[in-house]
């Protein structure tokens, strides 16, 4: 039994939709496979994904330690000011590590 028969939207070739294939179902296998990242874009790729990661956690800390003083729980604001410095820390760490690359 032949597979469904489909036109690549990408480079305009027929290919064969095979039950697996990887990828989207309008495009040819060549197409479909992810191409490489130049590895400089993958660098401030992953560093801007850290520092994302860090600035959300940073928000999250301020938030349950402005929620934790106002129901008076001293200690647990105090731990959530803790986290809140380490996670600066690394934010600080992450830029020194990985400078911005001069454009």
């Amino acid at each position: 039994m032949a597979w469904p028969s489909r036109i690549c939207i990408i480079c305009s070739e027929p290919f064969e939709l095979e039950p697996q294939k990887p990828g989207f179902a309008n495009r040819c296998p060549k197409c479909s496979s992810p191409k490489p990242l130049d590895p400089k874009v993958a660098r401030q790729a992953d560093r801007e994904r850290r520092r994302q990661t860090i600035e959300a956690a940073i928000r999250a800390e301020t938030k349950a330690k402005q929620l934790a003083a106002a129901q008076g729980e001293e200690a647990a604001a105090t731990e959530h000011e803790r986290r809140i410095q380490i996670l600066r820390l690394m934010k600080s760490k992450l830029e020194l590590l990985l400078p911005r690359e001069s454009k």
